[in-house]
């Protein structure tokens, strides 16, 4: 069974609280500002919640540069889960490639299912 997108995000950080289980995430973005010159930028996290998870997932989490629809990035990721329960997931990302303006996606799959994107758009300036 394929697991049931629920969010999707792009953040500064990602804290999960022991106790609760509660993850609060910190500085959602959409947009990134390359310094000139630059070809990446300092990195996130990127979250997803998902239902549906029997056990064990495993999904690949893409960022496609949108100009050429070449992946920049492909991660494997291993969920595990119960299939009634939501599951939190955050994946560190240190370094985010951006070799020029523009639009950005990343991608979540099931395989070759698309679940679900978020995007980035990329500028040049100062920060």
């Amino acid at each position: 069974m394929i697991p049931t997108l629920q969010a999707l995000w792009l953040a500064e950080s990602a804290d999960l609280d022991p106790v609760t289980g509660r993850v609060t995430l910190t500085g959602l973005f959409d947009q990134v500002r390359v310094p000139a010159g630059a070809d990446d930028v300092s990195g996130g996290v990127v979250c997803f919640s998902v239902r549906g998870v029997h056990g064990e997932a495993r999904l690949t989490l893409q960022y496609v540069d949108l100009a050429d629809n070449e992946p920049l990035i492909v991660r494997p990721v291993r969920v595990e889960g119960e299939p009634l329960d939501t599951t939190d997931v955050s994946v560190r990302v240190n370094r985010i490639p951006v070799p020029h303006p523009g639009g950005y996606v990343w991608e979540l799959y099931a395989g070759v299912e698309l679940l679900g994107t978020v995007r980035v758009t990329a500028t040049v300036g100062e920060d």
